[in-house]
């Protein structure tokens, strides 16, 4: 009989085996069955050993758990809220939501599921390991899969709340509506929970409006801090501008505070010592142009008048600014 069970590979190599005597024709097409079923084993074996991209561990996910949802999506990461109903025991069974993190690298970073309302972070390790074996089920971006990862966060967050259902929406829900029956059936009931109702009632009104008229100013203030903090970094750009301008202007005052010219007129007696100077080197010139002129008086008359000329406007000139720096003098003296 030909082993069917081994599969059509084992089907091929039976046939290739035991009908050895088959025509060549055949036997390579038995030879050729045989790399075509190698070829389409090794496809699948990769198929289901390399790993998943982003989107197809997310189709995935959302078709292992129907109730998936995007809380946010940003570059850095994306929350997914997941709801799904765990079966505890074979008489309980409750709801239970887990937000799950996918940072951007996701599958080559690992997922991390936390419980809603109390914020707690739950391993996505398979549950009830030896802290020794948790090594060995760490997240592995070639092996690891997201539906997997979520699986396992469930059951830890199932194995940590136990029989105690924990909260959501739908249960706060029906808590409030069953105190609502019960206030209906105790009015119904008992007349005096009447009056108590109508003597709280009020009180309660007071409370609300109290309670209502505090959010509105921290509303209020919150709104006003975000206008203030928008205000705040405008003014600190501002401040950051001046504060440049101001270094420049530094900067260039203490470049000026370098140059010669002004060093010799900062103060008044550097004035003075600088027309001081001045009046002297203008009269070197003048005794300069005159030892010229009394040389070109007994060689050339025309080059005398014009030295001449030069001595008496260089001799004025050097008068007027000794004058000034008399009077320069005298005044601050005075003062």
């Amino acid at each position: 009989m030909i082993p069917t069970s081994l599969g059509l590979f084992g089907v091929v190599d039976y046939l290739t085996v035991v009908h050895h005597n088959w025509p060549f024709a055949d036997r390579c097409f038995a030879f050729f069955l045989s790399f075509l079923s190698c070829l389409s084993f090794f496809s699948l074996h990769l198929l289901f050993i390399m790993p998943q991209d982003r989107a197809a561990q997310l189709a995935e996910l959302r078709k292992q758990f129907p109730s998936t949802t995007v809380v946010t999506e940003s570059a850095q990461e994306t929350v997914l809220k997941v709801d799904h109903v765990l079966r505890i025991s074979p008489t309980t069974e409750y709801a239970l939501s887990l937000f799950v993190s996918l940072p951007s690298s996701f599958p080559k970073s690992e997922p991390k599921a936390t419980m809603p309302y109390c914020c707690h972070s739950v391993p996505i390790t398979p549950p009830n390991i030896n802290p020794s074996e948790a090594q060995a089920y760490q997240w592995e971006s070639n092996a690891s899969t997201l539906v997997e990862a979520v699986r396992n966060a469930f059951q830890n967050a199932a194995d940590r709340w136990g029989t105690v259902e924990p909260p959501s929406m739908r249960s706060v829900t029906l808590q409030l509506s069953g105190e609502t029956d019960r206030l209906l059936s105790d009015l119904v009931s008992n007349p005096n929970c009447l009056d108590a109702y109508c003597y709280q009632l009020p009180i309660v009104k007071q409370m609300r409006e109290a309670s209502s008229q505090t959010i509105g100013v921290i509303e209020r203030v919150a709104n006003e801090n975000t206008l203030l903090r928008s205000e705040v970094e405008t003014l600190e750009k501002k401040v950051e501008a001046m504060q440049h301008q101001l270094s420049d202007q530094v900067s260039q005052l203490q470049r000026l505070g370098q140059n010669p010219l002004l060093t010799s007129v900062c103060t008044p007696e550097a004035l003075i010592r600088t027309l001081e100077m001045d009046v002297r080197k203008m009269n070197g010139d003048c005794m300069t142009i005159g030892k010229k002129a009394l040389d070109a008086y007994k060689t050339d008359k025309g080059s005398f008048q014009d030295l001449l000329e030069q001595y008496k406007s260089q001799s004025k000139a050097m008068h007027m600014l000794d004058l000034k720096r008399i009077s320069y003098r005298a005044q601050c003296a005075a003062n």
